[in-house]
């Protein structure tokens, strides 16, 4: 599992772990490698345990295309076990109402001013602001990783031209899959 420099488009440089061929984020302390190496062999999930899976930035991770296609299958095989999904689009839509179903599916009751308190916080703007607050280490004092947290953002990104290649990719990588989850 050792350090991997990798090179990013614009040139620069960034150490991740690689795991059995998966990049994990590299959070530089010098035990890291072996703490993980020492649990992870023997980390069993527990009945109450919560697992957040989301996909990483796509600028590291390797295919996102693989990622969704192995987590649709994962449900599809396993329409009984407990798995809530969220989508982006529908917590930008209503978050209120995705947090009350997701409290629901942990059999957590909150009262509405907590569940208010909650969408308040993950709204796009006030996410950006705690991280130019909190993170002084940020890059260009910025919100980084958040853009403009709207969805179909991607239509200021992409040219028509490679907006028209991603949906042959997209097609192709993702054919056959089922997301009504």
């Amino acid at each position: 599992m050792p350090l991997t420099d990798l090179t990013d488009s614009d040139g620069n440089h960034f150490k991740v772990l690689e795991v059995d061929g998966y990049y994990l984020p590299n959070f530089g302390y010098d035990s890291q490698e072996s703490d993980f190496l020492k649990r992870v062999d023997h980390w069993h999930a527990r009945d109450d345990d919560i697992m957040i899976c989301n996909y990483p930035k796509s600028v590291d991770y390797k295919s996102w295309f693989d990622y969704v296609r192995d987590w649709c299958k994962v449900l599809e095989e396993n329409k009984d076990y407990p798995i809530h999904v969220i989508n982006y689009e529908d917590m930008h839509t209503n978050n209120i109402k995705e947090i009350k179903r997701l409290t629901e599916f942990l059999c957590i009751k909150c009262e509405d001013q907590l569940i208010g308190e909650i969408g308040t916080k993950c709204q796009i703007e006030n996410m950006k602001r705690e991280k130019i607050q909190n993170n002084e280490d940020w890059r260009d004092n910025t919100a980084g990783m958040y853009r403009e947290g709207k969805v179909g953002g991607w239509k200021n990104v992409f040219t028509v031209t490679q907006n028209e290649l991603f949906d042959e990719v997209y097609d192709k990588k993702m054919a056959g899959v089922d997301f009504n989850l």
